[in-house]
This record gives C-alpha cells, structure tokens and sequence, in this order.
C-alpha cells in the first residue's frame, strides 16, 4: 500500500478490553476501515500502551491531532490511565474524559458507569 492508498480517517474509535484491542477509523459516522490485536490491557505493561495503538493503527494515516476516543478497561486502575466512573444517572460524555497525550497520539479515556444500589460498574 503506497502512502496515497493509506486510510485518513477524521477520529478513531477504540474498544480497549482485557483480552483485545479492537479499532475503527472513522470519517463522520462512516466506518472506513478496522483493526484488531490481542493487546489488550491485561497483556500490557504502562509502557506498552503507546506501541500497542502504533501497532494497531500503522496502515492508518493518523497524527497527534487525529482524535481517538477510547471505552473499556484502558480506562481501569490498571489501564493507560484510570478514567474515574461516573454515577449514573449520567449524560452520555456529560463529564471529563482522561486525555493521554504520548507516542504521538492523543487520546480521550471515556468514563465507565457506575450505580451505588444495587453496586455494579460498566
């Protein structure tokens, strides 16, 4: 693939679980293309989240100002970074994402939900 055949998408969309790491590029609400990988975050050391998203997204034409939104457990204690859940009653995106700026990325960790009774987290 010749860099003019590469993928240009205007945000990327993440599903960053435990087992995998599952992406789409995006142009509006069009899909142009996706990607998945077995790095999920329980695979990953701190330092591998960066190569991770490199790896996955290397046929894409993406740059620091390429918006990524990412959902899943890269937002957990032990994720990229911890993205505080938000009790619910919520407003979808209502509330801060967690901004990762490294390896040339720029990426916002949407918050998990949580309600107090009965206990439980998604």
């Amino acid at each position: 693939m010749s860099m003019a055949d590469r993928i240009t998408p205007d945000w990327i969309a993440l599903d960053w679980g435990t087992s995998n790491l599952r992406g789409w590029a995006m142009r509006g609400s069009e899909v142009l293309a996706t990607a998945q990988s077995s790095d999920g975050m329980g695979t990953l050391e701190r330092q591998d989240f960066a190569p991770a998203l490199a790896r996955l997204v290397a046929a894409w034409e993406v740059d620091e100002g390429t918006p990524i939104i990412a959902c899943g457990m890269v937002g957990a204690r032990q994720g990229w970074v911890e993205a505080p859940y938000r009790r619910v009653p919520a407003t979808p995106l209502g509330g801060e994402m967690a901004i990762i700026r490294e390896g040339g990325f720029s990426v916002g960790v949407v918050p998990g939900l949580r309600q107090d009774n009965p206990a439980d987290v998604m």
